[in-house]
């Protein structure tokens, strides 16, 4: 229907948009009685935005950074006010905690948009840890499990006097401030008074509790295995794909190697990335923080790492979406550490080209590489030394890695 009618309208409806139309229609179809709607890119200007006032319960705001900024300005304030674009007139937005650098330029942003429209502010729900995390322990590979979950506390009065006390299972410290996001808006919507919705009735502790210990978000500090040769090499994979992100996953891989650990085995961590091309966005922006991971040698075990860069699967209508060339990559590493102390690396051996569709053959190459530099002896001590792969640079290659691997196992915690 959709189709027809983008056809009949001549409306030249962008992908994007025919997907978001269709899927309102098939909510419709189904009768749901909520729907969680993510925007694609910003807010204001987003398809998603198209949904009628009266239809929206709540809005909400996480963590804003330097992002897509040939669409969505190049300041943090700018971009802040066309994410906040989707607040209504008369209905809460909850806005989610903020970085200290950013926290100025995103609250200003938001308070003018909400006083324009009408909206209501909202504070999102403070989270605190119950209890110091259980230490992190590199094991033999056929005995690996990632850190275990984080016990959480938090209270909200108009869902039970008891506090909450759950296990978050998302690794990373910022999965605390995406779960105060997510509490503000149970909040939020607690305090409505919808007659279409029993709010009060249908959201209980114990279901708030339940979310909260089942989260699942794959490709966000996601544990997987890799078999080879009747090892299993355990794999981060993470959607880091700009300065912010990338700080995130590197304080997240710092905690790794913490004075914590109690066995001192030597860490080798492979890196395999692809970027988009973005500018003003530049790769060495979203790669520094990755290769300047630092330890104390007097409490944590060595590392050494290696890196290998590759392309991605362009998304289907999306031509302005490219990969930076893996050997500009490689070069980007060089300028970042200098010749003399960068890693050792990998670019595919041919010219690099993937179409639509097709199944990312040089991530499974890189996989392999990283397998075998163990095997290859170019680790000393082999015995000695615990191997690590990390996979992040870009979503889209993410994506290709549960192509590529559908079914992939997942490392239970």
């Amino acid at each position: 229907m959709v189709l027809r009618s983008d056809q009949e309208h001549r409306t030249k409806l962008s992908p994007f948009e025919i997907l978001t139309l269709t899927a309102l229609q098939l909510f419709e179809q189904a009768g749901v009685d909520v729907v969680v709607m993510e925007v694609g890119m910003g807010g204001r200007l987003d398809a998603t935005n198209v949904i009628d006032t009266e239809c929206i319960l709540i809005s909400g705001l996480t963590a804003v950074d330097l992002d897509h900024q040939a669409f969505l300005g190049n300041t943090v304030g700018a971009i802040a006010t066309e994410k906040a674009g989707i607040a209504r007139q008369d209905k809460p937005f909850v806005v989610g905690p903020q970085s200290r650098s950013n926290q100025d330029a995103v609250t200003q942003a938001v308070k003018r948009r909400v006083e324009e429209v009408g909206a209501q502010l909202c504070e999102p729900v403070k989270v605190e840890k119950a209890e110091m995390e259980a230490p992190f322990v590199f094991r033999d590979p056929g005995e690996f499990r990632p850190p275990k979950g984080t016990t959480i506390q938090a209270s909200i009065p108009l869902l039970s006097s008891t506090p909450i006390r759950a296990v978050l299972p998302l690794h990373g410290a910022h999965q605390l401030d995406n779960l105060s996001t997510a509490l503000g808006i149970v909040q939020a919507l607690l305090s409505l008074d919808d007659p279409r919705l029993d709010l009060r009735k249908l959201i209980t502790l114990e279901a708030v509790q339940k979310g909260i210990e089942n989260v699942q978000w794959r490709g966000r500090l996601s544990w997987h295995e890799y078999s080879d040769l009747g090892r299993r090499i355990p794999v981060l994979v993470d959607g880091a794909h700009n300065l912010a992100s990338s700080l995130t996953l590197r304080t997240y891989i710092d905690s790794l190697l913490s004075p914590s650990l109690t066995n001192r085995k030597r860490l080798h961590f492979t890196y395999i990335l692809a970027l988009s091309h973005s500018p003003p966005k530049k790769p060495k922006d979203t790669l520094e923080p990755l290769f300047t991971l630092t330890s104390d040698p007097t409490s944590s075990p060595p590392f050494s790492m290696s890196a290998a860069f590759v392309t991605f699967t362009p998304p289907t209508d999306m031509p302005w979406v490219r990969p930076v060339p893996p050997t500009d990559l490689a070069l980007s590493v060089r300028e970042i550490l200098s010749s003399e102390s960068a890693p050792p690396t990998w670019t595919p051996s041919r010219d690099v080209h993937l179409g639509e569709g097709d199944k990312n053959v040089y991530l499974k190459e890189a996989l392999d590489w990283a397998a075998k530099f163990h095997d290859h002896g170019s680790l000393e001590d082999t015995d000695d030394v615990q191997q690590l792969i990390v996979v992040a640079g870009s979503l889209y290659l993410v994506a290709d890695f549960y192509r590529l691997f559908d079914g992939f196992s997942t490392i239970a915690s």
